[in-house]
């Protein structure tokens, strides 16, 4: 019995020693003299981190969150009497302190949690349905009825302003002026589920539309050159569903949606058929809603008011895609009543 006693306060004592080691373990310390601290991501510049020179100590760290990365990123931190620099892989998270006169930061480092629809089960079975959706698509084809696709072009853009003016709730101190649409995403926002999870929605019903334009072309006789554009609203809503903001390869697809412009401009060219003056009509007003993106080369627009000339884009979509759905579904009414 007195044995099992010693090795038992033996053990808790290495325990007790062990503890004390880790907590006293100390954090690697940046020196400088300014609150001014310049971050370098692989060797470039990414911002300067201002230091509140009255934060009490005790408090928690400031941390700083870079973009969620399939490989290593080299993350350093420079003041003016010293750098420290940390190998970042995605999920890492390093503390550290930064001595300025005396006084002691804490500060940290993380990346972005994993996107939504990257996590391995829901990736699984978000593509699982695609595929099979695709599949049974593909082979009922031609017994798709027009009409109910055509309706989709109408709740694609409803949707998706539902979606927006939703997630802004959601997200919590947003300013659709100010903001663009792909915050209300973003990696570790309040909206992020929601507005992934609708832009994945709106991946849906903009191919179903798109279908159902062109079986409507095909059968008023109208060129499908146009309606084939909004595909690439379809590729952007869903890149931006898997790939939100703050993922390294949010951005890739660069100006994608901006080939749609290029489907209103061709549809007044060459939807000269009789009946379709109007829509060539509505074609250029959409046509000028959405070339106002062009206002982002403006600085002084772009950093104030980017959300606002973004929805003008949309807003050009919603025109175009609502006003065709109801034209087109007249004109197949029309062809199947003769």
């Amino acid at each position: 019995m007195k044995l099992l006693l010693k090795k038992a306060f033996l053990l808790l004592f290495f325990i007790i020693i062990g503890q004390i080691g880790f907590a006293q373990k100390k954090l690697p310390i940046l020196k400088s003299d300014s609150t001014s601290i310049t971050i370098k991501i692989d060797g470039n510049l990414v911002g300067i981190w201002n230091i509140d020179a009255d934060t009490k100590p005790g408090t928690e760290p400031d941390v700083f969150r870079i973009e969620r990365s399939s490989h290593q990123r080299k993350v350093t931190y420079s003041g003016n009497r010293d750098s420290i620099s940390f190998t970042v892989n995605p999920g890492d998270t390093f503390y550290f302190s930064i001595l300025i006169n005396n006084k002691v930061f804490p500060m940290g480092i993380a990346t972005f949690g994993e996107p939504v629809f990257l996590q391995r089960n829901t990736l699984i079975v978000v593509f699982s349905l695609i595929l099979i959706t695709s599949i049974i698509v593909f082979a009922k084809r031609k017994s798709l009825q027009t009409k109910p696709l055509l309706y989709t072009g109408i709740i694609a853009p409803l949707f998706f302003w539902f979606a927006t003016i939703a997630g802004g709730f959601i997200h919590g101190g947003y300013n659709h002026l100010h903001n663009v649409v792909s915050e209300l995403g973003a990696i570790g926002t309040r909206s992020e589920m929601f507005m992934s999870t609708s832009e994945m929605l709106l991946f849906i019903f903009t191919t179903f539309s798109v279908i159902g334009f062109y079986k409507a072309c095909k059968e008023t006789g109208i060129s499908t050159i146009p309606v084939l554009t909004i595909l690439s609203l379809s590729v952007s809503m869903c890149w931006a569903a898997i790939f939100p903001m703050h993922h390294e390869w949010h951005g890739t697809l660069g100006p994608i949606p901006l080939i749609l412009n290029a489907g209103a401009v061709l549809s007044i060219f060459i939807w000269r058929k009789k009946g379709f003056t109007d829509v060539r009509w509505v074609s250029l007003l959409s046509f000028i809603l959405m070339s106002l993106i062009a206002l982002r080369a403006i600085p002084g627009l772009r950093n104030n008011y980017e959300g606002l000339i973004q929805r003008f884009f949309y807003l050009g979509w919603t025109i175009w895609s609502v006003n065709l759905a109801l034209v087109l579904i007249k004109a197949v009414k029309t062809k199947s009543a003769q």
